[in-house]
């Protein structure tokens, strides 16, 4: 089979660092696939892909950029949509599909593998007009476009499962619009990856649009409740009357780390059941599908045996300290400053963090945050340091550890103080060209639990700003003045 396979040359998977995408692409490889790997953010290709697959760099928005992607391509997969962007992603989902449409004609690609949404006909959810519109767009071109439309797909990463699992981790119960007792049937996410690795086989229904749907149906409500007993969490969902949907798009965010903007173009959805009315690719291809249990194991087996690259933080189980109940999104301030220091220079200012030095701006808002830890039961502001003057991967700074140390690069910290979430803290050095300036960049990432770590968050989001500035500013300063050799 993998022969066979070997013979379709190269496929471009679109969106290949995205929840579908991160999956295909291993398979892909699996069956003996050369696999181009395309985003538009070189850190989140940073993650494992093997060296069978070529990382690539493209923006759908930018038509130029597409050639070179293109180039010797047999087959694209296109996975990306533009809902995290919020306002005009529908706009933007269609130039992109136009786009991509007309430079793959200009590069001779064979075929387009597009996947979509199940739609309920006649439904006014500018989520399921988009999808239908993304692929007439796709279909405008020479090129033979095969569209699948799936239903909510269950794996670690799919925004609408993250949604009910965050609501399931962190209540008890929830008031349970009549809309979340509509229909659908989810798929597993290793279905789903299935039938998508058999249509770029040649002859298999090209061109043709297709729908896949799970082995059960069940409500969004039931869906919850299912997840709850299988991780043995109590959880009663309590039924009320209809409610708007700018209602509950309004409060859903708050208790889940899911981009409101998905969260709200994908509950515009809700007020109709969902069920594929088509069988032709399940039947040219039957499987034994997963049952919704099997589908929530196969996700926590994952997470469970992760190990991915340090250069990303969405998803990623190091930054959420191994911990599901950790949000699979997480939130990042960042701030950036350049000054006339050389890389050595600042990294020498970075080995004194900690201890008897402090974090240069402030301090006495780190000792408060101690004293709080303290009172809540954790270790408070120990000021110690495993090796003084060095940075060595696993050591301890004071209640952080270090995840990774790269001199004169990069610095990550993980934060050990009490907290409903996970946090840590990168610094990023960035030299010009002959190294006599420096651009230092700090990134604060935290991955929340539910509502207490949103509000944790929110509420000490302008203090992490104000410090990380200062702090910032203070360490090149000092570099800045320190003038050991290059």
């Amino acid at each position: 089979m993998t022969d066979k396979l070997s013979q379709t040359g190269t496929v471009l998977v679109l969106g290949a660092s995205g929840f579908i995408g991160s999956a295909l692409v291993p398979a892909l490889v699996e069956l003996g696939y050369s696999v181009r790997a395309a985003s538009r953010q070189s850190a989140s290709l940073n993650r494992p892909l093997g060296p069978t697959v070529l990382p690539v760099i493209c923006d759908l928005l930018e038509p130029a950029s597409l050639g070179p992607a293109l180039a010797g391509v047999d087959q694209v997969y296109y996975l990306v949509h533009g809902m995290t962007e919020g306002r005009g992603y529908a706009e933007r989902d269609l130039r992109a599909a136009s786009n991509l449409a007309a430079a793959a004609a200009a590069a001779g690609v064979q075929h387009i593998i597009y996947l979509g949404s199940l739609i309920v006909p006649g439904s006014r959810s500018q989520h399921f007009q988009s999808r239908l519109a993304t692929g007439r767009a796709l279909g405008a071109s020479s090129v033979p476009v095969t569209e699948v439309r799936a239903p909510v797909v269950i794996g670690a990463g799919s925004a609408p499962f993250e949604v009910f699992r965050d609501v399931v981790n962190h209540l008890p119960g929830m008031l349970v619009p009549r809309q979340l007792d509509h229909k659908l049937a989810p798929l597993a996410l290793a279905d789903l990856i299935y039938y998508l690795t058999e249509l770029a086989q040649p002859g298999v229904l090209v061109g043709q649009v297709l729908e896949l749907q799970g082995p059960e149906s069940v409500s969004y409500a039931g869906m919850m409740s299912r997840y709850a007993a299988f991780i043995g969490q109590d959880f009663r969902p309590v039924p009320l009357p209809r409610m708007p949907i700018w209602m509950i798009q309004a409060l859903i965010p708050a208790f889940t780390s899911a981009p409101r903007t998905i969260i709200q173009a994908l509950l515009g959805g809700l007020n109709h059941s969902i069920s594929a009315s088509d069988s032709r690719l399940q039947d040219a291809r039957p499987r034994p599908l997963q049952s919704l249990e099997q589908a929530f194991q196969a996700l926590l087996d994952k997470e469970e045996r992760q190990v991915d690259s340090l250069d990303w933080y969405q998803g990623n189980m190091r930054y959420r300290q191994q911990q599901v109940r950790n949000g699979y999104y997480g939130q990042r301030i960042q701030t950036r400053q350049v000054a006339s220091a050389s890389p050595e220079a600042v990294w020498h200012q970075l080995t004194q963090l900690g201890g008897d030095q402090g974090y240069f701006f402030f301090d006495w808002i780190w000792r408060v945050r101690g004293w709080i830890d303290a009172l809540l039961g954790g270790p408070g502001m120990v000021r110690r340091r495993d090796k003084v003057d060095e940075l060595r991967r696993d050591d301890r700074i004071d209640t952080w550890i270090i995840l990774d140390a790269q001199t004169e690069r990069r610095l990550l910290l993980e934060f050990r103080m009490r907290s409903p979430g996970a946090g840590c803290l990168e610094f990023v050095l960035r030299p010009d060209s002959d190294r006599s300036v420096t651009e230092l960049t700090i990134n604060a990432y935290f991955h929340p639990q539910g509502l207490a770590g949103r509000l944790y968050w929110l509420v000490l989001k302008p203090v992490h700003l104000l410090l990380f500035h200062g702090m910032s500013r203070k360490i090149l300063r000092r570099a800045s003045k320190d003038r050991r050799p290059d």
